[in-house]
């Protein structure tokens, strides 16, 4: 194995004893007790690799965090952990190991994703545009296997084709789950963050995840981490009020930001919502009367207008009235959809829908106007004969039939078509559209 390959191995390697460390050192904080001897081990783990692969920035401080466990495991005195200190030296160890990333998102290392498989304890490393080949070749075999069934004279032969095709198409939807990564991935680098911008912001808060287990496509993930990212600076530096004004409202003198992710409809939904003061309205279109903007206009449009900021200075964190105008740009781009509700003084809650990635879905498949169109069918109760008075029917030219079939995202495509939003590629090569609903 070249060097590089080597170099490869360690990052992935540490990228995963990092993410323990991070989740144990924050257990310390909030009082538990996890295995320091499991950390020791870790920490010594990055030392060794970056010893062998001659990465000498990541050395020293994977030292002194081994020293600083071996002593707390050894039970030397005066060596309790400090959470704060831990996580310190942690973060120092990523800067070393990924001097290109601004953050523990170690995945875009060459152009290529790193995709973790919950089953296997290695980590598969694949390029985005191979997997987009094996999936295209699949695709382009369910084609030609699709059109020698009707004219094979051979007995039992359309039976075979038949079979050949779900093979194939079972491949294909493999290979498109190569492409997806676990929203957990995000979660171990927003605890950070959260840690870290509210020791910024001189605030206290805690974040909650649910929905680790969902996953994104690469592309699609990259887009949702950045932008729940910022989504997350911007409940601190926003919302999470100082905790002495907290504790004089009666509330818990520590903010919580909650990070929650779902599928809904066949879309991800990723809510960032937060206990804080909420958005002061009156001030917003204030400021939108002060810039000339309309201040009629909805609350999330003005917002998201760039430059438009309640505060009177700008600061490391906030300020520059540009934070949500980008994430709204980054999602919308992306195919997806922000969302806003929020209550003064109770909190504020934003939300992304994003696209999900490639999957096989059965679907009751018709024509209109010579189109395929598909509906889930577990959504269809019953089908009646064309021109019947049935409220809510959707009438076909042409029922096509019942199919499973590997569907993708429309994307920016017709993304302000609210009725579509998936799509498949048909063995023969047809476009068909999903009906959404």
């Amino acid at each position: 194995m070249s060097r590089e390959g080597f170099l490869r191995l360690f990052r992935d390697e540490s990228r995963e004893a990092i993410a323990r460390l991070i989740a144990r050192a924050f257990e310390i904080e909030s009082g538990g007790n996890p295995d320091v001897g499991a950390m020791y081990r870790d920490a010594h783990t990055i030392k060794g690799g970056a010893r062998l692969v001659g990465w000498d920035p990541a050395v020293g401080p994977a030292t002194r965090l081994e020293d600083l466990l071996r002593m707390t495991r050894d039970g030397v005195p005066g060596n309790a952990l400090d959470p704060e200190l831990l996580l310190d030296q942690i973060q120092e160890i990523s800067a070393a190991i990924w001097p290109e990333e601004t953050s523990l998102s170690p995945d875009a290392v060459a152009g290529e994703q790193a995709i973790d498989r919950a089953s296997v304890p290695a980590t598969l490393r694949v390029r985005a545009d191979r997997v987009d080949t094996v999936m295209g070749l699949t695709r382009e075999a369910r084609r030609i296997a699709g059109s020698l069934a009707p004219v094979s004279p051979v007995t039992g032969a359309n039976d075979q084709m038949g079979r050949l095709q779900d093979v194939l198409l079972a491949v294909e939807e493999e290979a498109a789950r190569v492409r997806l990564v676990p929203l957990e991935r995000l979660f171990a680098d927003l605890r950070l963050a959260v840690w870290n911008v509210a020791r910024e912001a001189d605030r206290e808060a805690i974040l909650e995840t649910m929905g680790g287990g969902v996953e994104l496509d690469a592309v699609i993930f990259d887009m949702v981490a950045e932008s729940v990212m910022q989504l997350v600076r911007n409940a601190i530096a926003h919302g999470i009020e100082a905790s002495a004004e907290r504790s004089r409202l009666g509330k818990p003198a520590r903010g919580c930001i909650r990070v929650a992710a779902s599928i809904v409809d066949g879309e991800t939904t990723i809510a960032v919502s937060d206990d804080g003061a909420g958005v002061d309205e009156d001030a917003v279109r204030a400021s939108a009367v002060q810039r000339g903007l309309n201040p009629t206009r909805p609350l999330l449009d003005l917002l998201a207008e760039p430059g438009l900021t309640t505060r009177s200075h700008r600061d490391a964190l906030a300020g520059d009235g540009v934070g949500l105008d980008i994430v709204r740009r980054r999602v919308e781009d992306a195919g997806g959809h922000l969302s806003m509700r929020t209550i003064r003084g109770v909190g504020t809650e934003l939300t992304i829908r994003a696209p999900s990635g490639a999957r096989v879905e059965h679907l009751t498949v018709g024509r209109i106007d010579g189109v395929l169109i598909g509906i889930a069918s577990a959504r269809v109760d019953r089908i009646v004969p064309s021109g019947a008075d049935e409220p809510g029917a959707v009438e076909f030219d042409e029922i096509v039939g019942q199919l499973a079939v590997l569907t993708l995202s429309t994307g920016s495509l017709i993304s302000r078509c609210i009725a579509v939003n998936r799509c498949w590629i048909d063995a023969s090569g047809e476009v068909g559209l999903v009906l959404s609903g």
